[in-house]
């Protein structure tokens, strides 16, 4: 799969000649897991995230996620390329028509367990709470000009006699595991309820590809006579096969620190509403000088070649044996191995939440931002309420991202010891690939005891 991104890449950028607390309680905020998942569309939320309010001494959670996002392409021909399947020419051109001169994807999976121990209080209004998780995320990012889309699918029959423009183009393919391990304090006082948290990560980086063109135009001379292509192109790649999981390619440290009010409900017991600004994600990974780092900037001129479907034409059995280092030698790019960083697309979140209908439903909105190329503001609101039975579930509307407007669904049920989640902040994609560019879907599963 990461094959294919990276010769699709390449391709958008360098292709060649062609075509196209009890069960029945129904209060929201009193229960030990009121069921809401932080709202974070990329990647993994942080474990000091865990909801407001709980009361329980000791949390298990484990999370399982996967996300596509998109300004232009389709659900469909996202998951035709994951799964090295054949995109229907209805699909591209579907995606070609909805695109803007510039255009971002985005897609990410991933899990964590997290294990969470509340302290018996020293002090009458303060406890602290221990937390420590591990996670596996992957989180992959694609921004492009129309004409490589065009291009690679397509071939470049259509710009016949014309100069296209194959940049800016940037790829970046980042995976990592992660283990934390942090605190939260608790106070109290007989209207209000603060909590202060924060994290400390151990990274490992089994791999990273970093792919960027600049100044890069192709010409297709008449009847496809001959290409000219003149291009600017740096790539990083750490990639060291099957990972040694004590003598990883990368290492580095993050950090999360999150503070949240919460106003109790008039009996005390409760919470009424609460304000949450989160911090996560901050850190970065540093790889080993046996890195290799490949770097262009010519013009070459092709003569004689026929390739009707760059995207699907390199499917399959094709692209088992494709070879990297073979098409960076034609293209007459310079190798070298050094150590480089990379900086964590990390988080910045406030959460407003107001309990509603006696404690049955919940309102919250919230405004983030994610520090990646191409990333917009996110702004959400969704609305969640609780039946009979612990079923509880919510709605959610939203926009930015690598998306202009998505809508979602949750539904929670809490057992004796315990809560089960499923949701999707992009439903109908999920749904429907075919009539959104954008769908996820996760679970949570956990324990309170």
């Amino acid at each position: 799969m990461n094959t294919l991104f990276t010769l699709l890449c390449i391709v958008l950028t360098f292709g060649l000649f062609g075509q196209d607390s009890t069960l029945n309680k129904r209060e929201i905020f009193r229960d030990d897991v009121y069921g809401m998942m932080p709202f974070s569309i990329y990647g993994q939320t942080s474990p000091i995230e865990l909801n407001p309010g709980s009361a329980s001494q000791n949390i298990m959670q484990a999370d399982f996620q996967f996300f596509n996002q998109s300004t232009s392409i389709r659900s469909d021909v996202s998951r035709a390329l994951l799964f090295n399947k054949y995109v229907k020419p209805t699909s591209k051109d579907k995606s070609l028509n909805a695109m803007k001169e510039q255009n971002v994807y985005g897609d990410g999976f991933g899990g964590s367990f997290t294990y969470q121990h509340r302290f018996k209080p020293w002090k009458p209004n303060y406890q602290l709470r221990l937390c420590v998780a591990y996670t596996y995320a992957n989180n992959r990012f694609l921004q492009f000009h129309q004409d490589a889309f065009h291009f690679a699918f397509y071939g470049n029959k259509w710009a016949e006699n014309d100069t296209i423009s194959l940049s800016p183009l940037s790829f970046k393919n980042l995976s990592y595991n992660r283990f934390q391990a942090g605190v939260i304090h608790e106070l109290q006082t007989p209207k209000h309820r603060f909590e202060f948290g924060y994290t400390f990560s151990l990274l490992q980086g089994p791999q990273y590809l970093e792919l960027s063109t600049s100044n890069s135009k192709l010409f297709t001379a008449e009847y496809g006579e001959y290409l000219f292509l003149n291009y600017n192109l740096q790539l990083k790649q750490a990639n060291q096969g099957a990972p040694k999981f004590f003598d990883p390619i990368g290492l580095g440290f993050a950090g999360d620190a999150q503070f949240t009010w919460m106003q109790k409900s008039k009996n005390g017991t409760g919470i009424n509403r609460y304000l949450r600004v989160v911090l996560n994600d901050a850190g970065f990974i540093q790889w080993r000088k046996e890195t290799t780092q490949y770097n262009g900037d010519s013009a070459l001129v092709f003569r004689g070649i026929d390739v009707t479907d760059l995207v699907n034409e390199f499917q399959g059995t094709i692209l088992d044996s494709f070879n990297t280092d073979s098409l960076l030698k034609i293209l007459s790019v310079n190798k070298s191995t050094q150590a480089f960083q990379t900086t964590l697309p990390f988080r910045i979140a406030l959460i407003y939440g107001q309990s509603l209908l006696n404690g049955k439903g919940l309102l919250s909105c919230g405004l983030e931002y994610r520090y990646a190329k191409g990333y917009m503001p996110l702004g959400w609101i969704r609305f969640g309420y609780a039946f009979k039975y612990g079923i509880q579930t919510s709605v959610s509307i939203a926009s930015g991202g690598y998306m202009y407007y998505n809508l979602g669904v949750e539904l929670s049920k809490r057992f004796t010891f315990g809560y089960l989640t499923l949701g999707s902040a992009h439903i109908p994609g999920l749904i429907h690939p075919a009539s959104s560019t954008s769908s996820s879907l996760y679970v949570r599963l956990g324990a309170t005891f």
